[in-house]
């Protein structure tokens, strides 16, 4: 599983990612466990472990968290 450094320098990578939805950007839930998700992340086994990175995330001056990628969760770097 991905440290919240690891996946910072992955959002910066790539400019912007889906927290959890599937679109035309990666997704950072299964960018964070290494492998695609099925169903819901809460309900995955590292689940409180997602939850940890992106709680590490949220006090970041360099992300900003919105709806920008069709109206879901984005995360984009500086």
């Amino acid at each position: 599983m991905m440290s919240a450094d690891d996946t910072l320098a992955f959002i910066e990578e790539h400019g912007a990612v889906l927290v959890a939805g599937k679109g035309p950007v990666p997704r950072l839930v299964e960018a964070i466990v290494g492998k695609p998700i099925s169903g819901s992340w809460w309900a995955h086994p590292n689940g409180h472990g997602i939850f940890a990175v992106l709680q590490r995330l949220g006090e970041s001056s360099d992300l900003l968290f919105c709806r920008l990628v069709d109206g879901k969760v984005t995360l984009v770097h500086r």
